[in-house]
């Protein structure tokens, strides 16, 4: 295969690759997330991700890699809230809204705070991108979502 062939290819594989995520989505290694300045609760947050696409659900953070390309790509200087939530209420453990296992974490100093923090967001600075817990209804949040299965889905 000439140079040229093979560039051609190459060039083609890659522009269907950033075409896999819907219009208006982001992708970020391998996965399609969308996010809005538009602020809701976060007990109003799976539903406004589905809102969005029926297939979409909140984010959750598997990696310091994958979590610190949310920071600093799609946060955009607000706190945003992420799909970690306490789902039996005070004292319980977190969980994804996903069902997802939790192998990551990264909370800033003395966070979690107390019992009556339900819900999770990834702090405004780019650089750290920490995690805080608060109140699901008195915060009123941005958001982001991610569609399962990621982009290879999409194509």
């Amino acid at each position: 295969m000439s140079p040229t062939v093979l560039l051609a290819f190459l060039v083609a594989a890659v522009a269907g690759a950033e075409a896999a995520c819907p219009s208006d989505w982001v992708e970020l290694d391998g996965d399609c997330y969308w996010w809005t300045p538009s602020s809701i609760s976060g007990a109003e947050l799976s539903d406004a991700c589905r809102a969005v696409r029926s297939d979409a659900v909140p984010v959750s953070v598997h990696s310091a890699a994958q979590n610190s390309q949310l920071a600093e790509s799609l946060v955009h200087g607000f706190p945003v809230w992420l799909g970690l939530y306490r789902p039996d209420g005070s004292g319980a453990e977190f969980a994804w809204t996903d069902g997802s296992q939790i192998d990551f974490q990264f909370w800033a100093d003395g966070q979690p705070a107390g019992d009556g923090e339900l819900c999770v967001y990834i702090n405004a600075d780019p650089q750290t991108g920490t995690w805080a817990a608060c109140d699901c209804q008195q915060w009123m949040l941005p958001y982001m979502c991610r569609l399962p299965g990621g982009a290879a889905s999409r194509a």
